[in-house]
């Protein structure tokens, strides 16, 4: 007769060493093809589907160095996720994709960071009981072929991604896309007043200023259009001869000017040329301006060391119900603030294809001239507010449009192009969201929401399906409905004050139930 024992330790050897090919062998697959699950909110953590299909596509070798400090990899969570990010890229690749993790103080290269573009920063580290200031890495380095680039430093992996895959199809096609500027108001300056756009747009393109009555460069593919106070006709030709030739535009622009030197005073504004050519193409800008019950607070002085806070109701918020979901630019919405909307209307114009892209809530209003637009009346302007209902604050535009130069003689002697082949343009209803006044609200997000018109102009539709799934409107205002809000306000309250700690409570006398009723079983001896 066999030995029992001895048939289950061999029993038990067996299953340990199918245990163990078992794990040699899912090693060996998932060195080649893996699978995570990612659980995060539009999946931010898992490759999209572009960037699969662009490091997958690659023709030659991509290298790719993750410049990190060790002082960062061991305290801060970050470094680790962008490792993550980077492993997948090259798992995709499938060998095009070289991948080095390098400390820069222990590295022992000639090239230093600074050198490929990598920038150092200083960062709080805690050091046992001391917190010290210390210069510290986390900048990607790209090459591919000679050419190189790079992301100067990643704190987070909120667009890296985005920028990644970015930079790695500009470096594969060695060439970046260039997007003007056209300033229609002379009292703007594109550096001092236009920074923060500037330095958003430039992820993406090669931004430069177009000179107003000038030809737009061929070699321009989107023209961002901002004021039109001093565009006169000479001045539109240019602008209307770009779209004819096929050129995406987006027009920023109000029929009601604003001028913050003179007192903060507001005026219908005489831009003749550039309304007709935009109602040509199918947008109608209306001599009124838009308030609205959704509004930004404003802070103003009155008396020496007194400031007033008030909802100021020309300063609009666009709620994340009142943007089109069906179209890239607006798919994940993530805010956008209007400072002094004009009203705006679809001209119905044959052959184009109009959306509202972005309408106000159903608590607006409009106002027309004489104009107040002093916040200290902002209670006075509520008070006044006439019927309210939806109105377009932003227009995408689709398909041939006509010249607005079409039915009238042209101040040139040249032929012109009097119809379009199928394009692209949008209309935004004023001028200001797109300056440097977003730092009065916090509304960084209005960078997003140009960036995201530019590559929708520009037809990037894929790398801006990778930008969008990110974004999310995190703002405390998203419901709008008072008695929604209120309900809202009451059951987190009701939450964190009442159940929550009587959740605790219950859980502590159930906890206590069960130890007395425990002790007083009889103890029970096991034969």
């Amino acid at each position: 007769m066999r030995d029992i024992g001895a048939v289950k330790r061999a029993q038990r050897l067996i299953v340990a060493a199918f245990v163990v090919a078992d794990i040699l062998l899912a090693a060996a697959v998932g060195a080649r093809f893996f699978v995570r699950l990612d659980l995060s909110r539009n999946w931010m953590y898992t490759l999209s589907a572009a960037s699969k299909k662009i490091v997958a596509g690659l023709p030659e070798q991509l290298s790719l160095a993750y410049y990190v400090s060790d002082k960062l990899r061991s305290r801060y969570p970050f470094p680790a996720q962008v490792e993550d990010l980077l492993n997948e890229y090259a798992a995709y690749a499938r060998g095009k994709v070289n991948l080095t993790i390098v400390d820069p103080a222990t590295a022992k290269k000639p090239v230093s960071p600074e050198q490929l573009g990598i920038a150092a920063q200083q960062m709080q580290i805690v050091e046992r009981q001391d917190i010290n200031l210390a210069t510290v890495y986390s900048g990607i380095s790209l090459r591919y072929l000679d050419r190189v680039d790079a992301l100067p430093f990643v704190s987070d992996l909120t667009t890296l991604e985005y920028d990644l895959s970015s930079k790695i199809r500009a470096l594969v096609t060695d060439t970046r896309k260039v997007l003007g500027i056209l300033l229609g108001d002379a009292r703007k300056n594109l550096d001092q007043d236009y920074s923060a756009l500037q330095q958003e747009l430039s992820r993406q393109f090669q931004v430069r200023q177009v000179d107003k009555g000038k030809d737009v460069p061929a070699d321009i593919t989107v023209l961002f259009v901002i004021g039109g106070r001093d565009i006169g006709e000479a001045d539109m030709l240019p602008v209307d001869q770009f779209v004819m030739r096929g050129g995406k535009a987006l027009f920023a622009v109000s029929s009601v000017d604003i001028d913050l030197a003179a007192g903060l005073t507001a005026a219908v504004s005489e831009q003749k040329p550039l309304r007709e050519a935009l109602a040509r193409y199918g947008a109608l800008l209306k001599d009124e301006l838009v308030l609205d019950t959704l509004c930004q607070r404003l802070s103003f002085q009155v008396q020496q060391n007194r400031y007033m806070v008030v909802q100021y109701p020309l300063w609009v918020t666009i709620a994340a119900d009142a943007v089109a979901r069906d179209n890239p630019v607006t798919a994940r919405f993530a805010g956008l603030d209007l400072y002094w909307p004009c009203a705006l209307e679809i001209a119905g114009v044959e052959g184009v294809k109009a959306e509202a892209l972005v309408s106000s809530s159903p608590g607006s209003w409009t106002m027309k001239a004489p104009f107040e637009i002093n916040p200290a009346l902002s209670s006075m302007l509520v008070q006044q507010a006439g019927e309210k209902s939806r109105r377009p604050l932003a227009l995408s535009l689709s398909g041939s449009f006509t010249s607005s130069f079409a039915a009238r003689a042209a101040p040139a002697k040249t032929p012109l192009l009097l119809k379009s082949p199928e394009t692209r343009l949008i209309v935004v209803a004023d001028a200001d969201f797109t300056s440097n006044m977003i730092q009065y609200t916090q509304a960084q997000y209005n960078m997003t929401f140009l960036s995201n018109c530019a590559e929708w102009l520009a037809q990037e539709d894929d790398l801006l399906s990778i930008k969008t799934r990110a974004q999310v409107d995190t703002r405390l205002m998203r419901i709008q409905d008072p008695a929604r809000k209120a309900a809202a306000m009451g059951a987190s309250q009701a939450i964190n004050v009442a159940v929550v700690p009587l959740l605790v409570v219950v859980a502590g006398i159930a906890r206590l139930l069960i130890r007395r009723r425990r002790k007083r079983e009889p103890s029970r001896e096991v034969k």
